[in-house]
């Protein structure tokens, strides 16, 4: 009996199949993967047109593909990873598949699938996003959905990493190609703008990281004077500083107005 006991205590342990699944109109879409979200192997996408398979295959990603710098591992982002929604006008859904990405750089990877009447079968677009996670939003109301997510290129840039602001990034998804949508929301930069200025204005002694996600929510939409003016009025105040050894004061602007440029904020 305590042989008996000590084979079942060693047996390995076998990992339990999952499965998600989503659908719209004659689309439908099922992940299907070993172990948990956020740690799955064997990830299988199959797609259905009035319920007839067209697409089945091993999920596969150039974010998690070998030779980056630390070894990449995709995995379903949440339990709700699938998604048949419409993302751009006068077609038919798209299927998109939020994964999660432990590469270089932590973020989320949208893989979206468009039906190609030619082949009769799915092409896949990705995006690698630099934020954690990306969403799903009808914005303007349209019945086509935006991914919204955040600037991931901002943290660490300017403070420490928790203190670092990442503006809002809106992606609009058309003709197999991800296009960056994000100032043609002005009300929402607004939003994220205010946001930042509050939270820079109770971290005064360490608030480079926000204010430079502030700086970038207002240059895109136009009001790069006020920016400056405002950033010269902190400075003669002598509130442009850091305790963690970042550039401050009139360097820091000078390396902000650089960066903002570079990643197309600032014109």
């Amino acid at each position: 009996m305590m042989a008996a006991c000590v084979f079942l205590l060693a047996a390995p342990a076998v990992a339990l199949g999952a499965t998600q699944g989503a659908s719209s109109g004659i689309v439908s879409s099922q992940l299907t993967y070993q172990g948990v979200t956020g740690d799955a192997t064997g990830m299988v996408l199959t797609i259905k047109r009035s319920g007839q398979v067209v697409y089945r295959r091993p999920v596969t990603s150039p974010a998690c593909s070998a030779g980056r710098e630390i070894a990449p591992q995709c995995s379903p982002n949440s339990r709700h990873s699938v998604h048949v929604v419409d993302l751009q006008p006068g077609g038919e859904p798209n299927v998109v598949l939020d994964l999660f990405s432990a590469g270089n750089s932590v973020g989320d990877v949208e893989q979206v699938f468009s039906y190609d009447p030619a082949t009769k079968t799915y092409v896949r677009s990705e995006h690698e996003f630099d934020a954690i996670q990306a969403s799903l939003e009808d914005l303007g109301h349209t019945g086509r959905d935006e991914f919204v997510s955040s600037d991931g290129s901002f943290t660490c840039k300017f403070a420490v990493c928790p203190y670092s602001g990442t503006p809002i990034e809106i992606l609009a998804f058309g003709d197999r190609r991800f296009t960056d949508v994000t100032a043609s929301y002005p009300s929402l930069l607004a939003r994220d703008a205010a946001k930042w200025l509050r939270r820079y204005k109770t971290h005064l002694s360490d608030g480079l990281g926000w204010i430079a996600a502030w700086a970038a929510d207002e240059d895109l939409v136009g009001h790069s004077a006020q920016v400056q003016d405002y950033l010269t009025q902190q400075l003669k105040a002598g509130h442009l500083v850091s305790r963690e050894g970042y550039p401050t004061g009139r360097r820091f602007i000078a390396n902000l107005d650089k960066f903002l440029s570079k990643h197309g904020y600032l014109h």
